[in-house]
């Protein structure tokens, strides 16, 4: 996210985080210049607006999709931005920190002073967890559950501490719950065709009703019989021409067979055809923008240049 060019969009976002930290400390200064005990609003308020926005655009599909177009509400949009206000909402809390500082100090075992410190020692640990070591080698393992289990906590600590935002914040998960399982059973999957390519990788055929897809994007697939909660992504190789067929090649990622590939590969080698046409798939999706910009189309020649697995993606822009 900070080591590419920021969209338009997120360096907006920036300018107004600025502000908004700006607004939250100068109105602390200022009641604390004036001795006064009303705050415009109390500097948690200010952390916990950002906090609830971070849990609601955690989803693939938050429930704001039902107020906002789709342009605005796409994964990758949602997960940029939740990353980005989950930044700063613990840079809101070390505020929220310091401007109770004094009464830290004061009254250390009180129940406010105790709980805040778990707050803190929570949003620490949600984001070590959040760094790319666990979200791209543990997704499964510890990246997701540990995210459950912290956000629980968070929620129950909430709620001693009398983070009101935090107290209510149990009300929009369950609408994120609702529209993700929506969302998740909305296509009816139907395996055709599911075997293996040589020794490491799997081509799964399938059809789906009411399925639209642009060339280069990917759908997270879920098989119970390899994994009940797992979703993996996978870009799709069949042709958006073909409305029918739908395909994914998988290759094995790894000779661990702890992994969820190795785990495909070996039930896919165990069983007979009429078997795996049999097996319950679920699909998520279509996601992803790595589309054939319409500029492209102005030049006469395009080079594309890709190796190993990523000739597939590279093939399905092509012939699209």
């Amino acid at each position: 996210m900070f080591g590419r060019t920021q969209t338009t969009g997120e360096i907006i976002f920036f300018i107004v985080a600025v502000c908004y930290i700006l607004v939250a400390i100068s109105d602390i200064l200022w009641n604390v210049i004036k001795d006064n005990v009303w705050y415009l609003l109390n500097s948690g308020i200010y952390a916990g607006i950002i906090l609830i926005i971070a849990i609601i655009l955690a989803p693939k599909h938050s429930f704001i999709k039902l107020f906002l177009p789709e342009r605005l509400t796409h994964f990758g949009t949602l997960n940029t931005y939740h990353k980005l206000f989950a930044y700063l909402s613990v840079i809101l809390t070390v505020v929220h920190t310091i401007d109770h500082w004094e009464r830290i100090i004061n009254d250390l075992h009180s129940m406010s002073v105790v709980t805040g410190f778990i707050l803190g020692f929570l949003m620490i640990l949600i984001m070590i967890v959040s760094l790319p070591y666990f979200r791209r080698r543990h997704y499964n393992s510890v990246f997701i559950f540990s995210h459950w289990i912290i956000l629980a906590c968070l929620i129950i600590t909430g709620w001693f501490h009398n983070a009101i935002l935090l107290q209510i914040s149990p009300i929009l998960i369950v609408a994120n719950i609702i529209v993700n399982l929506y969302y998740k059973h909305r296509y009816q999957v139907t395996v055709n065709n599911i075997k293996l390519l040589g020794k490491k990788m799997v081509l799964i055929e399938f059809s789906v009703k009411n399925f639209k897809y642009k060339a280069g994007q990917f759908i997270m697939l879920n098989i119970p019989k390899i994994a009940y909660f797992q979703r993996h992504p996978f870009t799709l190789s069949s042709y958006p021409s073909d409305p029918d067929s739908f395909s994914c090649h998988i290759k094995l990622q790894n000779k661990n067979k702890n992994t969820w590939t190795t785990a495909l590969v070996e039930y896919v080698r165990e069983h007979t055809p009429s078997e795996l046409t049999e097996l319950k798939v679920n699909i998520d999706g279509p996601f992803g923008g790595y589309t054939l910009k319409k500029q492209l189309l102005e030049y006469r020649y395009v080079i594309f240049v890709s190796g190993g697995i990523g000739m597939l993606f590279l093939l399905n822009i092509f012939f699209y």
